[in-house]
């Protein structure tokens, strides 16, 4: 979702993962609440980040009950040293549909104001479904589903909402799967699809895990157009606010702004080896008919229908892909 050679809204960016360990405690949770804040304290303390360069994304959370102040202050706390090593943390708002702030306690860390919290819009379509209806929607439609209704923008019927929720992404996305030699592939969740070693697996998935990658990858894109800005926390979610697709998400129930890198698509039309833009960017904006050269051509279709992105400063071309400094 973040990044990668195919997929991900960071394709270029340096990506480093880092894997919690499963907790032999509880059969339903991952790790317990003392193994993450050891975690957390772990990468603090052994870990070296570019400052301004480092977007780090947290896929997790939960809910701590307000008597834990102890727990609390000390997260809030590792979260805060983050920021002022100017370090961008990014995490999901969860998958409850409950506010991330309510009577029992607050949703960590996405609630910390250290932390940009994405919340999830319903791009599938499939808001009211059963959960077998759209287990089988992903697993056999939307991995080739690639049209975004606007009826969509509506906040996901599993995501977690509030005031703190500062941003919403997609919360249905399609990624391959590499099965590698480590994989048992005989297990039914494999081997029910003839899936064999040494292979990619399309498949499809939700929630804010993966809302949540989505922004943290846009982050790195922004970061790496702007070298020359030191964005933090603070200033990366006030341009995040500022660009956002504003009031367009159904039943957000907090603020209402959806994900955008800033860019716009424009689409052209082939003349003799030459492209004329149809005057039209996709927000509406009437462009003057312009002559753009086949080297600016970044990606075209089976229908000769050029799509190109451009800056939100209408009309400049943009070629600027080199997420290369940025760590994730």
């Amino acid at each position: 979702m973040l990044g990668g050679l195919k997929y991900g809204s960071a394709k270029k960016a340096n990506i480093y993962g880092i894997v919690i360990e499963d907790s032999d405690n509880s059969d339903e949770e991952p790790f317990t609440i003392d193994e993450f804040m050891s975690f957390m304290d772990y990468i603090l303390k052994n870990f070296t980040f570019k400052p301004y360069k480092t977007v780090f994304n947290l896929s997790l959370g939960g809910i701590i009950e307000y008597s834990e102040k102890e727990t609390l202050n000390y997260l809030e706390n590792i979260f805060n040293k983050f920021n002022d090593m100017n370090v961008i943390v990014v995490a999901g708002a969860g998958n409850d549909n409950i506010s991330v702030v309510n009577e029992e306690g607050v949703f960590i860390p996405c609630t910390f104001d250290s932390v940009i919290c994405v919340g999830a819009i319903d791009n599938a379509g499939v808001n009211g479904y059963t959960e077998d209806e759209i287990s089988l929607f992903l697993l056999f439609l939307y991995p080739n589903y690639n049209v975004m209704n606007e009826q969509n923008y509506r906040r996901a019927d599993f995501s977690n909402y509030g005031e703190q929720v500062d941003i919403f992404g997609p919360g249905y996305a399609t990624f391959e799967l590499y099965i590698s030699n480590y994989i048992d592939i005989s297990d039914p969740e494999y081997s029910n699809f003839g899936i064999e070693k040494n292979t990619y697996m399309k498949i499809s998935s939700a929630g804010t895990s993966l809302s949540s990658p989505i922004v943290a990858g846009v982050v790195a894109t922004i970061m790496s157009d702007h070298p020359e800005i030191k964005y933090n926390k603070t200033s990366m979610l006030s341009y995040l606010q500022e660009i956002g697709e504003k009031d367009i998400i159904e039943d957000s129930r907090g603020p209402n702004i959806f994900i955008n890198n800033g860019k716009h698509s424009l689409y052209l039309r082939d003349i003799d080896s030459e492209f004329i833009t149809d005057g039209i960017i996709d927000d509406g904006t009437e462009l003057e008919p312009s002559i753009i050269p086949n080297d600016d051509i970044i990606s075209d279709d089976e229908s000769n229908d050029i799509e190109i992105e451009v800056e939100s400063e209408i009309g400049i071309i943009s070629d600027n892909d080199s997420e290369d400094d940025v760590e994730l």
